[in-house]
């Protein structure tokens, strides 16, 4: 991968992605779940390598930032956030990535309490960048990225991505998840994927959001919720979902046998290669339920 160096502001109708990358790997035997290879490469660069080329096709420019530890090696120009303490769960790592997008605010007071300070406007607050950093990996010159060349999908102004790095083909659900965010209107807070059936479950941690009511969501007042279910936090939103028809977006990978089969099915398939542009399934009323990434 190369990573480019961007200071790209959501101002402009940008799509910040938040990629988490911490937890325990409990269900693979304690491994560095980011650093599991699969079908050859990291699970996490199966991410970032996605959202890059979705860039080069269009997808609007922005900063990606990971949430994990030291060890876990990113690429330049990718940002770095973890919570603190560590381990305080997906909502917590969501809320540690909108902080090191500036989407958060300044911080005030130290520890599991650390409050953040919205920016005037309730949006964003520009300029942020993590210790060591030099911005974000996004559209790097050359893509055509951040001139908006290639076909992408419409853009809803501001927005911010959560994807997992145990599910590497999730960043394939990004064009058709702004699209509909974007023909949803104001008064949508954001859209995020729901499998399909009459047991189908929302998964909010693949979705794209609005900044301001996510962070609502995930740091009440400015402070940051820790060892909270995702579907309690995000009920303060209000979201709509879409059904993938690309079944490699809703892979989680999670045991060894996961990633297994995964190797096994790239080997025999295309699913490596980029989705069409943009892809906007109709967007329906979220359900009441979030598995993916949780617990992290």
């Amino acid at each position: 991968m190369s990573g480019g160096t961007d200071t790209t502001d959501t101002a402009g109708g940008g799509l910040d992605v938040i990629v988490l990358a911490g937890g325990t790997g409990r269900r693979l035997g304690g491994a560095c779940k980011p650093d599991v290879l699969v079908a050859g490469r990291r699970m996490l660069d199966h991410v970032l390598d996605g959202v890059a080329g979705l860039r080069g096709r269009g997808l609007p420019a922005g900063r990606v930032v990971v949430v994990a530890p030291q060890q876990v090696a990113l690429p330049d120009g990718v940002l770095r956030a973890l919570e603190d303490p560590p381990l305080g769960g997906p909502v917590a790592g969501v809320a540690a990535g909108l902080g090191a997008l500036g989407l958060l605010g300044p911080r005030t007071g130290s520890g599991s309490r650390t409050r953040y300070v919205s920016g005037a406007d309730g949006t964003a607050v520009s300029g942020a960048s993590a210790p060591g950093s030099g911005g974000a990996r996004a559209g790097t010159p050359g893509t055509g990225a951040e001139t908006g060349a290639g076909t992408g999908p419409a853009a809803p102004g501001p927005a911010v991505a959560l994807l997992t790095c145990d599910a590497p083909g999730s960043w394939r659900a990004l064009p058709g998840l702004l699209d509909a965010l974007a023909r949803a209107g104001a008064g949508t807070d954001g859209v995020c994927v729901r499998t399909a059936g009459a047991g189908g479950y929302v998964q909010h941690l693949l979705g794209v959001y609005r900044p301001a009511p996510l962070a609502a969501g995930v740091a009440p007042d400015g402070v940051p919720l820790r060892d909270v279910s995702v579907r309690r936090a995000m009920a303060v939103l209000s979201l709509k979902t879409l059904t993938p028809a690309d079944t490699w977006i809703l892979r989680d990978l999670d045991t060894w046998e996961d990633v297994a089969r995964w190797d096994q099915e790239q080997a025999a398939g295309p699913g490596a290669s980029l989705p069409a542009l943009p892809a906007a399934p109709e967007a329906r009323p979220a359900a009441p339920e979030a598995r993916m990434g949780e617990p992290r």
